[in-house]
Formats: structure tokens, sequence, C-alpha cells
């Protein structure tokens, strides 16, 4: 696995992955509706409007239309979060509702020659959702990360589904805690483009994120044991060379019982537990492992439609930069 679509903070993305192509609404967002350069919490910076050069073709490095497409595809993320706002907390009046977007309504109709006004929009709000994710998909797919997974967090790592519009779905659960992982929110920019020109440094932080998805079955538990404990053991050395800080993190993977990881769990389950996957996740087992405590459980992530119908979390986060009088709160 070397390209991951990153859904919000990239800069943890940016440690381990080759290439990553950054879903960052928020910062975004923000940029469009303050008109200045906006940066933080691990996110792709904007200048000028658009994702900083440096920065994507740092995460890009073989895509020429990199910054266009990262631009476009942050574009229709917010758009349709602004639906979602909507819908779930109708604006007063159609003009209000103009007038607080007018930042992206103008992208919107720059790009993508769209009407984004409330008239527009209002008239068939399901059938925009779904066609502002089918374009984002062919962004993707344009950039050779159509079946990439997404990294939806610092601690999730969920695989792609092929479905546009797939429904909550309940998911088990691997996590490995008492771990020292770097913290990539006290790293700049500038030292995470170094760090990604190490290749070997890199894959020693990566391979520990790729424990999950090893074939283990039939391997003993000191086997995997060991294994693990190299892997971090390699990861802790490689950030020491780096200077970077860690903190106490918990590494999670989640997926459901059809996909490829459900393989690897069940391999790592049945040697270390003794038991099924569903078992051992229905039982939350947690067990001493390499240095670590590995952990079983049920997951459940939202989907992209949901996070879009319920945008509390976006809310509050722009809230808390103080953007809440620009959004008409």
């Amino acid at each position: 696995m070397r390209k991951i679509i990153s859904r919000g903070s990239s800069k943890e993305a940016a440690l381990f992955f080759d290439e990553v192509f950054p879903n960052d609404v928020l910062v975004f967002a923000l940029a469009h509706v303050s008109k200045g350069d906006v940066s933080g919490d691990g996110c792709v910076p904007m200048n000028a409007g658009a994702p900083d050069k440096d920065v994507i073709a740092s995460l890009l490095p073989k895509d020429k239309k990199a910054q266009r497409r990262a631009y476009r595809v942050g574009l229709l993320e917010s758009a349709a979060l602004i639906i979602g706002l909507s819908k779930s907390n109708p604006p007063s009046s159609p003009e209000e509702f103009d007038t607080l977007n007018e930042p992206i309504a103008e992208a919107m109709r720059r790009e993508f020659n769209f009407d984004f006004s409330y008239s527009a929009i209002s008239a068939d709000v399901d059938g925009w959702l779904t066609h502002l994710s089918n374009l984002q998909d062919a962004i993707f797919r344009q950039a050779g990360f159509g079946k990439a997974p997404e990294w939806v967090s610092e601690s999730f790592l969920v695989e792609s589904d092929s479905s546009d519009n797939r429904s909550d779905e309940a998911l088990f659960a691997m996590s490995l805690s008492n771990l020292a992982l770097v913290d990539s929110q006290k790293l700049t920019w500038d030292q995470i483009i170094e760090f990604r020109k190490d290749n070997k440094s890199r894959s020693a932080l990566r391979d520990l994120r790729l424990f999950f998805q090893d074939d283990l079955s039939g391997k003993s538990p000191a086997y995997i044991s060991d294994k693990l404990g190299q892997l971090v053991d390699r990861q802790e050395k490689a950030s020491k060379l780096w200077g970077f800080e860690t903190t106490q993190k918990t590494l999670s993977v989640a997926f459901t019982n059809r996909s490829i990881l459900a393989t690897s769990a069940g391999g790592i389950a049945a040697a270390v537990a003794g038991a099924p996957l569903s078992v051992a996740a229905a039982a939350a087992l947690a067990i001493p492992l390499g240095g670590c405590v590995l952990e079983f459980s049920k997951a459940w992530i939202e989907a992209k439609k949901s996070q879009i119908e319920r945008p509390t979390k976006f809310l509050t986060q722009l809230k808390k930069l103080g953007m809440s009088a620009n959004l008409g709160d």
C-alpha cells in the first residue's frame, strides 16, 4: 500500500506513504470563507487560494496536475458540506445562503460551471450530493487513486468501497496501544518535505503501520511478537535519527468482514488469541504482544454521506477557529 487519500490532517499520512492525495476540506473551506491564507491542524496550507505548491509536489510527485486536482477535490468536498449544513439547518432565506456562500459559489462557477445558488441546490439536495461525490471519485481515478484506501484520521485506516453511497456499517477493528509514535503535529511541513526524501526512514515508519496487512496465518505467537517488536524498534530508531518528538498513541485499523484486511486479521486472531476474528472482537480481547497491547473490537465508521448530513464536528471546528460570524451563527 503506497497510495493514500487523506481525509482531514494530511501530516500523519505524509510521514509514511509514497503518494498522499490530501482532502483537507476544513482548511480549504476556511481559506475561501476568510479569503486569506490558512494553515493548521496538520492540513495542507492554503496560499493565495490554492494548496501549497511545494507541499503538493512532495505528496504527489508524479502528478503534474496535482495542485489543480487537490484544489478541485477540496472545493467539491466543501460544497457538499455546505449543502449538508443547509439540509440540517435551513437558512432563513435563499438570500442569506447565497450571501454567506458566495466565495464557494464563485469557485464552483469558475471550476465546474455550476449554479451554486440556494434555489438550484434545494430543488434536489440528494441529487447534488451524489453528483458531487461522483465528480470527486472521477478526479481520484484520473489521479490514479481510484482504488486507494482513505486515511480517515490519525489512527484509523479504512479500506475503500466501490459503492459511491455506502451506508453506515459495523466494522471490525484491531488496535496496537502503548506505542511511541511520531507526533506529526509538532513537525513543520518543511521538515516533512525533507523527511519524505529519505525513503529508508519513511519505510521504517510505514512498515509498522502495515503490520495489520501481513499474512501471518499459521505463524506462532512468538514469531508474530518478534516481528512486531522489530517493526517497533525500526520506527523508533528512524524517529530518533530525525530528532522527531514522539507521543504515546494507539494505532488502529477498521475493516469489514468482506475486506482483504479481514483475512490477515483473522490469521493474527487465530495465532495470538486462539479464536476466530469475530469471537475475539466480540470479547474485546487485549493481548500483550511485542512490547505493545493488541486489541480486537467492533468499530463504527460513518460513511461519507452521513458525515455530510451530520456536520456537527465541522461546525465546531469552524467556531473554534473564530469563523462563526462568517457562517451566520
